[in-house]
């Protein structure tokens, strides 16, 4: 541990530990990013790891770094070079992006609880920016504590407690929810984002039993697999390979609790943004554009979905075209 990566660690943990009011101890935090953390972070990465970043500019090729597709892919990332100049940048550009917007709003007084939200999210992103170091130590130089800090890698059941209660009623209300930041937990509506979407334009929900109307699920990786053989024929915004990647590391997280550095789950959104949320399509701006494909195209997958999946014990209903979420080219 060299002296670059101390001085950065004193600082970044100085402003994450602060008490006090929630505006001014954010206010002081992004200016210390902005005027010298950030550097100090740069350097000290650099000179810790011997690895530069920031250049990769393709979004799609960040996600396929720093975004593993099972625990196995994880392992190996973590021996790699790519991992961790990929999750450097993101932790940089997540940081810029909370610093340039708080001081858009800086004169804001009145803001007191919007500050202190930002603010509690902006502290786990210095504690894992320390953390990345952690990782990286105990990985590559085999050596677990040299940067003497730890993290739980699974969320607690009291996380997913709490963390639905500030989905109701937001963070620090009266008793009602805790102002701790439970960020981990958007994992899992990305996971259902992506599910509900692929589902949702394909007009496919559940099987029915035909004996007895019981409803029964259709497996995501059933419908990804039918979508993966006519791939070549959808217009999607990015990467399919790149949706079935992240759909496979929120699991970890849904299924087993496995968090990842803070930063993942806004930059996942930042790229996931027009396949969930839409943008631009033939003559329009549409929410649902983020799926385009020929009708024919689209009658040849619902088609081969029946086939595969009904039998004399199911039947598979299909939406209406119209009611779809889905641009038809």
């Amino acid at each position: 541990m060299t002296q670059k990566f101390a001085t950065y660690k004193q600082e970044a943990l100085a402003h994450a530990t602060a008490s006090g009011n929630p505006r001014r101890r954010l206010l002081e935090l992004c200016d210390w990013y902005q005027t010298g953390g950030r550097t100090l972070f740069v350097d000290a990465f650099k000179h810790e790891t011997k690895l530069g970043f920031g250049g990769q500019t393709s979004l799609g090729a960040l996600v396929a770094a720093a975004i593993p597709k099972s625990y196995r892919d994880l392992e190996a990332k973590e021996q790699g070079d790519g991992y961790y100049r990929a999750h450097a940048q993101w932790f940089t550009e997540q940081m810029d992006l909370i610093a340039a917007q708080v001081q858009a709003v800086r004169h804001r007084r009145r803001d007191r609880i919007v500050f202190g939200n930002v603010r509690r999210f902006a502290v786990q992103l210095l504690w894992d920016s320390v953390w990345l170091f952690e990782t990286w130590g105990a990985q590559r130089l085999k050596t677990p504590g040299v940067y003497g800090i730890g993290k739980n890698h699974e969320q607690h059941l009291v996380g997913f407690f709490h963390g639905a209660r500030q989905v109701i009623y937001g963070h620090g209300a009266w008793g009602l929810s805790f102002a701790d930041n439970h960020c981990d937990i958007s994992t899992s509506i990305i996971r259902q984002a992506i599910e509900l979407r692929v589902r949702r334009a394909l007009g496919v929900t559940m099987k029915i039993r035909r004996s007895d109307g019981g409803l029964y699920p259709i497996a995501l990786s059933t419908l990804l697999d039918t979508l993966d053989t006519h791939k070549a024929s959808i217009t999607l915004p990015i990467s399919f390979e790149h949706i079935v990647r992240i759909k496979h590391w929120a699991d970890m997280y849904l299924h087993a609790g496995v968090k990842h550095f803070a930063w993942a789950a806004p930059r996942v959104l930042v790229f996931l943004a027009p396949f969930l949320a839409g943008g631009k399509a033939p003559g329009v701006l549409s929410v649902n554009a983020g799926f385009q494909l020929t009708r024919t195209a689209f009658e040849d997958i619902r088609n081969q979905l029946k086939a595969d999946i009904e039998d004399a014990e199911f039947e598979l209903p299909l939406w209406p075209v119209d009611q779809c979420d889905v641009i038809l080219i």
